[in-house]
This record gives C-alpha cells, sequence and structure tokens, in this order.
C-alpha cells in the first residue's frame, strides 16, 4: 500500500510538473513508463478516460443531492482526501462531510483532462457551484483526483482540491487529520 500510495504520489508530480513517472513505478502490471501518457480532449477520449470522467460526474451529483450509496460505489476503501486546508479525510469521513453539507445549488465539473497510466488514471478539473437562486457562482476550485481500475472497476483512490474563488482563504481554519 506504501508503495502504491508513493507510486501515485510521483503520478500526480509528474502529471502536474510535466515531468515523466519513473521507470520503477507500475500501474497495474505494466510499467508506467511504457503505459500510455498522454492527454486527450473528451471528443477524443479513450474508453477508460470517458469512464473515469464519467465517475467524476456521477460523484458530483452524488454529493449534490447526498446519495450515500452512490459515494460508496465510487470511493475506495481506502479513499483519501486533502482539501485545501490541509483537512485529511478518510472515505467514512468523506461520506459524513457531504452529509452535513448544503449546497448552495448544481455543481459542474469541467475542464477536465485524464492521464491514464494502465490500471492508474489522474484526472485535473474544475469544480462549480452556482447559487440556485441567483445563478452567481458560488464555490470555485481546481481538483487532482486519482483512480485506480481493480477488476475492471475504476474507483476514486484518493482527491485534492484547492479553491480558486474570492472567499477561498476564509473556508480555512487550523489543519485536522483523522484517527485512522
Amino acid at each position: 500500500m506504501r508503495s502504491l500510495m508513493l507510486c501515485l504520489a510521483s503520478l500526480t508530480a509528474g502529471v502536474l510538473t510535466g515531468t515523466p513517472a519513473p521507470a520503477t513505478c507500475t500501474a497495474g502490471s505494466e510499467p508506467v513508463a511504457n503505459a500510455s501518457q498522454r492527454v486527450r480532449e473528451v471528443r477524443n477520449s479513450t474508453p477508460a478516460e470517458e469512464s473515469v470522467m464519467e465517475l467524476e460526474r456521477q460523484w458530483a451529483k452524488a454529493e449534490e443531492k447526498f446519495d450515500p450509496k452512490a459515494l460508496d460505489e465510487i470511493l475506495a476503501r481506502n479513499f483519501v482526501s486533502m482539501d485545501e486546508c490541509g483537512t485529511i479525510r478518510n472515505k467514512a469521513h468523506e461520506i459524513a462531510s457531504d452529509r452535513e453539507w448544503n449546497p448552495p445549488g448544481p455543481e459542474v465539473i469541467d475542464d477536465m483532462s485524464v492521464h491514464v497510466y494502465g490500471d492508474t488514471a489522474v484526472v485535473l478539473g474544475r469544480f462549480t457551484w452556482t447559487d440556485r437562486d441567483t445563478g452567481r457562482v458560488k464555490l470555485q476550485g481546481r481538483f487532482v483526483d486519482t483512480f485506480l481500475r481493480r477488476a475492471g472497476q475504476w474507483k476514486v483512490i484518493a482527491n485534492s482540491y484547492v479553491r480558486i474563488d474570492a472567499q477561498r482563504s476564509s473556508a480555512c481554519k487550523a489543519p485536522t487529520s483523522p484517527a485512522s
């Protein structure tokens, strides 16, 4: 598990900086250095990229309507998330947080790019929550999500995001970590 997390960290860093993944890192049985390392726009996406983008959209809907069953299906058992304040959540804490969340209106996920490395996919994108009454942007941010394909099924294993809207700095309190 530790090697998987280190591998994913190096994959994410590589995606963000444009550097190649280390040859010792593997995704499934295929070395990442030999795996597909490309970004495609939606109109030219592979089936794997399309599947992951669809899961992103389903995840957004599950958060918006608070559908714990869908969230449980989308998030891997060992899911971990870190928000812009440094708060770390596991799967149970993430679902509990979504239960308490009162969304201001609909969420749109866009500007996605998907990088597939064998059985691992890294998604960079933007989320926007709009006010249901005024239609104005209430929250906006950028995210990096990591998916892993197990037994042919994609699951989110890691998420990190930062807000890019005007209220981003006022959202943070002291960082916390859940008990493992």
